[in-house]
């Protein structure tokens, strides 16, 4: 693991848990998948500054893994997320935006092409270009109604958004 990156994200553990935290050493497994884990716990707690350095991680050591397109999308929507909810818009867009082509070149991501379809949709109804946000979030229904099973919470959230914007 390059030192740079593990003290990064050690002073952001030991921000959010202590002064005394350090990495147990069964920890750390260098893989992109450790680092993808650690962005997922921030992001899920809502600490997504400090989510951002191990996303960024996961996907750089993912694009050198052969077969790994879904998981360098995943990154790219995972901090498209973190810097919409850190008022980085531009950069939510342009990761929002690179996730969903890279979905829609791999078979069976539908479900996964909502999801992005419906973080524009909300970018940009935050951003206040409505058009834009219209016709993201209803190419999110379109899918949603292709694929109903597994996009009720997809849905629900176009439907939402889509209210209040009409």
């Amino acid at each position: 693991m390059e030192v740079r990156l593990k003290e990064v994200l050690l002073e952001v553990y030991r921000t959010e848990f202590g002064r005394d935290y350090c990495f147990p050493e069964v920890e750390i497994d260098d893989s992109p998948i450790w680092w993808f884990n650690r962005g997922l716990a921030f992001h899920n707690i809502g600490r997504d500054a400090g989510a951002e350095v191990p996303f960024k991680e996961a996907l750089r050591m993912f694009k050198v893994e052969p077969g790994t397109e879904i998981e360098q999308a995943t990154c790219l929507m995972n901090l498209g997320s973190v810097y919409e909810s850190t008022s980085k818009f531009y950069e939510a867009e342009t990761n929002y935006k690179e996730a969903l082509k890279m979905y829609k070149a791999i078979l069976g991501t539908e479900i996964e092409q909502a999801r992005c379809l419906m973080n524009l949709g909300t970018l940009y109804s935050t951003i206040q270009e409505y058009s834009k946000a219209r016709s993201m979030l209803e190419s999110a229904l379109d899918i949603c109604r292709q694929y109903p099973i597994g996009t009720e919470q997809i849905k629900n959230v176009c439907l939402k958004y889509l209210s209040q914007i009409s």
